[in-house]
């Protein structure tokens, strides 16, 4: 490996998470959509979590839609148990 790609390397590298070879990768949970779809949810890009009476909308970080509103996913599950959900697992 040469200094540029040790470099690079470096740069992409997280936190080590376990023995060598592992790294922590982005933090993403299962959710159950409103219309009853599983959703994968980066956790990571989620700006705040906001608790209705029959849902809780999942509000994402810069992420804007067609026309030019925060981006929003509506999940069934309240905040207390998203936050308690085990992350999903890496293949």
């Amino acid at each position: 490996m040469n200094a540029a790609q040790s470099t690079l390397r470096r740069g992409l590298r997280t936190r080590k998470c376990g023995g060598e070879g592992r790294f922590r990768m982005a933090h993403w949970k299962q959710l159950t959509g409103t219309d009853g779809d599983l959703l994968d949810i980066n956790m990571d890009a989620v700006a705040y979590l906001h608790p209705f009476k029959d849902y809780t909308a999942v509000c994402f970080i810069g992420g804007r839609g067609a026309e030019g509103r925060m981006m929003v996913v509506n999940v069934k599950e309240k905040p207390e148990a998203i936050h308690m959900a085990k992350p999903l697992r890496s293949a």
